[in-house]
């Protein structure tokens, strides 16, 4: 063999070793940005498509300790929220009547407005027989998935106790032994809670309140409005208390006014509140017998007070109004 020859042999094998370890170098380096970069901006682009797509049970595997494993983790924590958000959603969406209540002479109608996508007010009225029927309001503390299942949980107890045959105070008493019980290792939920039962066979209503503002009973006509206090403490704040009771009569044209603390003490430009007295005000100028005219009203007023402004609180506005005729 030539001095050549060997020469060219030795640097086809020199070649041969450089291009084996270019491979595999190239191979490592590829495996490592894989594992490093393009995994992770995968994942990361799945995560951004699920929340796109509203699928918000999608979740990303741990993708390390660095700048990705931080965008992974809060990626992850959004898709949790919005899961719950969701949820929450469908929840509260249930709870709400789907059309005013009217019978007998009788009407029973509302709105909720919230400031945010979920609200911690709550509304419903329900049927208990051929001449009863009851309306509750309520203000849970919060919002989101936990104020929404406190709801859940109110109704479904105001169902249970309705079926029961209890007397509003021994209701509202119920409740909130219910809530409180339920409220263990510091996780407690408030609610105020009013709530009313209307005998439509003889025009009287029977008021029980835990924590929850005054009613305002509107005399037919707006001349004369009656504040109905009945001060307690909201459900799940003790683990009993003796929910104070009132019946009033209610005569044709008569529209008691159930409100959420939104309405009462929402700001004008200039920062004054509303309170119960504007609120009075407001419900005698606002009478109408139409109870829809009248809430449309009552609305109109609260968006005038609050002027350009945008909501500072869940507003919720329910009457119960006697018609002029049946």
């Amino acid at each position: 063999m030539t001095g050549s020859t060997a020469r060219s042999i030795a640097g086809g094998d020199n070649w041969g070793e450089f291009t084996l370890a270019s491979l595999v170098v190239t191979f490592l380096l590829a495996a490592f940005l894989w594992q490093r970069v393009l995994r992770p901006v995968a994942h990361l682009t799945d995560a951004a498509v699920a929340i796109e797509h509203r699928r918000f049970d999608h979740r990303l595997p741990p993708l390390g300790n660095d700048e990705f494993g931080e965008l992974g983790t809060i990626f992850n924590h959004a898709l949790i929220g919005l899961e719950e958000l969701q949820v929450a959603r469908v929840v509260q969406a249930s709870l709400f009547p789907a059309a005013p209540l009217q019978s007998d002479g009788f009407h029973i109608g509302g709105q909720s407005i919230s400031m945010g996508e979920l609200g911690g007010d709550y509304f419903d009225h329900l049927e208990l027989d051929d001449h009863r029927c009851a309306v509750l309001i309520g203000d849970v503390a919060g919002h989101g998935l936990p104020a929404a299942l406190t709801m859940a949980m109110a109704r479904a107890g105001v169902l249970q106790f309705t079926a029961e045959g209890r007397e509003p105070a021994d209701l509202v008493e119920g409740l909130n032994r219910l809530l409180f019980g339920l409220g263990g290792r510091g996780r407690r939920r408030f609610m105020t809670f009013q709530y009313v039962e209307l005998d439509r066979s003889t025009g009287h209503a029977t008021i029980a309140n835990a924590g929850h503002g005054p009613a305002l009973l509107v005399r037919a006509g707006g001349g004369q409005v009656e504040r109905v206090e009945l001060p307690s403490y909201p459900l799940g704040a003790r683990e009993r208390f003796a929910a104070p009771r009132r019946e009033i009569a209610m005569a044709p044209g008569d529209v008691l006014v159930l409100t959420t603390d939104g309405l009462v003490e929402v700001r004008d430009p200039q920062g004054r509140m509303m309170e119960y007295e504007g609120l009075a005000a407001l419900a005698g100028r606002s009478w109408h017998p139409d109870p829809l005219a009248m809430e449309e009203r009552l609305l109109a007023g609260y968006r005038h007070h609050l002027g350009d402004g945008p909501p500072q609180d869940d507003v919720t506005l329910v009457l119960l109004a006697r018609l002029t005729s049946g």
